[in-house]
């Protein structure tokens, strides 16, 4: 869903891959007005399956995902409760970021039984989705800092 969602989103803009190409769905003249509302047809059509997918599909699988969660029925301390309810209001009121947070816990989760990272199951996945939303912010943070320099 992430990546469906960040295609989707690049697809719109008139250059793909950062700033790289320029996107040949994006209309190139607007000289030919059947042939730009053509193209802007398409660009709209493109942004409502977006739409779709980071307002209905994309909270609605990550609410599922967050339900049958077996961290979510040993709740036994206030931080992973915290966890669990930062997790449930970031689905819904940023669902991009709570998209990539849910990304990231389940390939380091993979990652961590292959290394057996007993520490990192320990947690539980509200206050692991905690740490990667910190962990995000701040690499964000240093990133907007660093391209002023």
């Amino acid at each position: 869903l992430l990546v469906i969602s960040w295609a989707l989103g690049e697809v719109q803009g008139a250059y793909l891959l950062w700033g790289v190409f320029r996107n040949p769905l994006y209309p190139r003249q607007t000289g030919n007005i059947d042939a730009l509302e053509k193209e802007r047809r398409r660009l709209r059509r493109t942004g409502l399956v977006r739409r779709v997918l980071l307002g209905l599909v994309s909270p609605l699988a990550m609410i599922a995902f967050l339900a049958v969660d077996e961290s979510l029925q040993r709740l036994h301390s206030a931080a992973l409760s915290v966890g669990f309810t930062r997790a449930f209001r970031v689905v819904w009121q940023s669902t991009e970021d709570a998209l990539l947070q849910m990304c990231v816990v389940a390939v380091v989760r993979l990652t961590a039984r292959s290394a057996n990272w007993v520490w990192w199951d320990d947690l539980g996945t509200g206050i692991q989705l905690l740490l990667v939303g910190l962990a995000l912010d701040r690499l964000g943070q240093l990133r907007w800092k660093l391209q002023f320099l």
